[in-house]
């Protein structure tokens, strides 16, 4: 077997393996992006709300993706499946084609291999967000730059690939500053500027159209500097312990050191932005959502310089570490990391009892609810792109209601959830409310989620709603708080609880 069989067999592994995740997604996050995508489609901008200009999403070339799917008439919900499956595909050639490109008469592509048979390469392809879409550029961006350099040419095609990494999320800004280091080094600016177009780019939109710097999540989610920590050194060691990703940089720079010169920039770019993402990632505390979605985009590149790393090193030592790498990576039915919520049938499980849900109760909201009724909720994702009502956010994320909010960092747990906009909920007093992710607990009781305490037990809530239950075919009873002076919606029971 050639490199160029083994590469296009690893291609059709990451393809299988990605389908057999496809009933996973999306995730709730990724509706977001539908929304504000139907919004610009429809001309009310990129906005969650209609009149409401704030940037609640962190993706802004997947958000514009499924714009155009919208516009050409396709379902989002649907293609960004079919996306996010080819990203992870072109991931994987990509990385082979780095590595064939490093060693030309190699017989097959270790990388390829272990990035097809990753997992959490293969549920983010259909979570959404734009995951592997980021991953397929930057191992483009790695492997154009290795060709590149190979030829002896000014690495163009990696400029440009690195400037598309950096349109679908801005960190990917941390590649541009060894790309330009290496580049200012060989005496090039060209293909530094090339690079920088989209983020300067969406900067200028951004402070021009939503005046701030930063998309509106980013403030909301920032902790003080050692909880974040906290956070991350766990997002961290959890990665490690799902895909090895701590290994696979701790080994990023061992190849660096062992290559000449003249090709090892390449190598030394990609290290580099590896170990500032990586730390970056740290830094901000990582992500709730499952399997390491921050981490992913740049498996590709990790697994790429770790197996080079054991190539380089040859020692008896490092022989099994690819092989320990991958038996890492299958958590078949449990993990390593957190085997009551991180095995592949809990994948499954979570988009039935929470985005399939929740798709449910949003399609009767359009269905029954009143025209101008606003629903506050935390899952605002499938909620908000089913049900077509104007959605308050209770955590914040998509206005600027939870800025400068104290977080809860006694009483919740989750990353991203420790700040809640209780007075600003209450300020727009929406007609419905649903808390505890419409979920109620073995006894049929409502629990409220940590961070909705807060507005449950306001003097305001308690006077101005009433508690309902709500029963509609193929989904549990549910409660609903609806205003007091707002009628009961259908499906309603008989009765109210005075609050």
């Amino acid at each position: 077997m050639n490199a160029r069989a083994s590469i296009l067999l690893a291609a059709l592994l990451m393809f299988v393996h990605a389908l057999s995740y496809l009933d996973a997604g999306p995730v709730d996050d990724d509706f977001i992006c539908y929304r504000y995508a139907r919004h610009l489609v429809n001309g009310d901008g990129l906005v969650f709300n209609p009149g409401e200009v704030f940037e609640g999403y962190t993706t802004p070339a997947w958000t514009l993706l499924m714009a155009l799917l919208i516009r050409l008439g396709f379902d989002p919900v649907v293609h960004s499946h079919t996306i996010g499956i080819l990203g992870a595909v072109v991931a994987v050639v990509a990385v082979g084609q780095a590595w064939r490109t490093r060693y030309p008469s190699a017989k097959w592509a270790p990388p390829a291999w272990i990035l097809a048979a990753t997992p959490a390469m293969a549920f983010h392809a259909n979570a959404g967000l734009g995951t592997t879409l980021l991953a397929a550029c930057l191992a483009l961006f790695w492997m154009a730059w290795e060709q590149s350099n190979a030829r002896g040419k000014a690495p163009c095609c990696a400029a440009a690939w690195l400037a598309v990494a950096i349109f679908v999320r801005q960190e990917c800004l941390l590649f541009l500053l060894p790309f330009a280091w290496q580049e200012w080094r060989a005496g090039r600016v060209r293909t530094t500027i090339m690079a920088s177009l989209c983020g300067v780019g969406w900067t200028a939109f951004r402070l021009v159209t939503y005046e701030r710097l930063l998309p509106v999540t980013y403030g909301v989610k920032k902790l003080p500097v050692l909880d974040d920590l906290g956070y991350g050194l766990t997002y961290l060691w959890d990665a490690t312990l799902l895909c090895g990703l701590g290994v696979f940089v701790v080994l990023a720079w061992m190849p660096v050191r062992r290559t000449a010169k003249h090709r090892a920039a390449p190598l030394a770019g990609i290290a580099a932005g590896l170990t500032l993402h990586t730390t970056y990632v740290v830094w901000v505390g990582g992500d709730f959502v499952p399997w390491a979605r921050f981490f992913v985009p740049t498996l590709p590149l990790a697994i790429g310089l770790g197996c080079l790393a054991y190539h380089h090193w040859r020692r008896l030592a490092f022989v099994a570490v690819p092989g320990v790498m991958l038996v890492l990576q299958w958590p078949s039915t449990v993990s390593l990391a957190n085997p009551s919520a991180e095995g592949r049938v809990h994948r499954f499980q979570d988009q039935i009892v929470a985005e399939q849900h929740w798709a449910k109760i949003g399609t009767w909201m359009k269905e029954v609810a009143p025209q101008g009724t606003r629903v506050a909720t935390s899952p605002i994702g499938v909620i908000g792109w089913t049900s077509e009502l104007e959605v308050i956010d209770i955590l914040g994320l998509t206005h600027d209601g939870a800025l400068g909010v104290e977080p809860n960092l006694d009483g919740v747990g989750m990353k991203g959830h420790h700040r809640s906009a209780t007075a600003y909920v209450l300020e727009r007093m929406p007609e419905w409310v649903m808390l505890g992710n419409a979920w109620n607990d073995a006894n049929g009781q409502l629990t409220v989620n940590p961070w909705e305490v807060e507005l449950v037990l306001h003097p305001t809530f308690q006077s101005s709603y009433r508690q309902v239950r709500i029963s509609i075919p193929d989904v549990e009873p549910f409660d609903l708080f609806v205003r007091k002076d707002s009628p009961a919606p259908p499906n309603a029971g008989t009765t109210w609880t005075e609050r």
